[in-house]
């Protein structure tokens, strides 16, 4: 019994001792990967890397103002269109039906006599009621023509022409059909609005920086037979000498 107690202890101690054996080679042998990875806590100052910092610029800046520039011209119209209206009193309804026609064609025949015209006579322009006086009915007719004429200056005489035919003139309205020129120069006022005022606001030496056009548009002139064409334009300037 003794020697098998004593033969159990030294197989225990020997494995004992080879466990703590190979501990320790582990430990001794760290892997040279493992030791290459390890950071450095000093660099030599000449492998350290050159960096620099980087100069601060010089900050510019530049005084800049949006403005809106107006300008308008006026100039003849090439166009004119006129409205009548007509009104027939009639017992009968066929019968007024028929006089507002014939009053229709002598009013275009007036106007042509004096010069070349268009009409315009759409049948939303006529209308008709039942009227009344308290003791005989009848029928109550109204027209609006329109009559459209490009020698403005016989604008009167076609009108006076008409009133003859047995119409009476509403108003007339001047026309500009071809507005290119017309509009061009009232952007260029509009444009040099804007450099003014930007000059004023920035000194007379701004520079030009961009340009929209905002509007255009026509509005009846002072006088019978013109037109006024308005332009309006947005545009942004810089002032040329830079804010340190």
């Amino acid at each position: 019994m003794k020697k098998k107690f004593l033969l159990l202890f030294l197989i225990l101690a020997l494995a004992l001792t080879a466990a703590g054996t190979a501990i320790s080679a582990c430990a001794e042998t760290a892997p040279e990967e493992t030791r290459q990875s390890a950071p450095a806590e000093n660099v030599p100052e000449e492998n350290a890397p050159n960096v620099k910092p980087m100069p601060r610029g010089s900050e510019t800046h530049r005084s800049c103002v949006s403005v809106t520039g107006s300008g308008k011209v006026t100039v003849p119209a090439d166009a004119a269109q006129m409205s009548f209206r007509i009104r027939v009193l009639s017992d009968s309804f066929s019968e007024g039906q028929k006089r507002m026609s014939e009053l229709k064609k002598a009013l275009f025949d007036a106007v042509r006599g004096v010069c070349e015209a268009t009409g315009d006579n759409t049948p939303c322009g006529d209308s008709h009621r039942p009227v009344s006086d308290g003791s005989v009915g009848g029928y109550e007719f109204m027209s609006v023509v329109c009559v459209k004429i490009t020698d403005v200056p016989k604008t009167e005489e076609v009108i006076n022409a008409a009133v003859a035919a047995g119409a009476t003139h509403v108003y007339t309205c001047y026309l500009l059909e071809n507005d290119t020129d017309a509009a061009k120069q009232a952007l260029t006022l509009a444009k040099e609005d804007a450099a003014a005022k930007a000059a004023a606001l920035i000194g007379d030496e701004a520079e030009f920086v961009r340009l929209r056009e905002e509007c255009c548009w026509h509005g009846s002139g002072d006088e019978a037979g013109k037109v006024t064409v308005y332009a309006n334009v947005r545009a942004k300037y810089a002032a040329q000498t830079p804010q340190i």
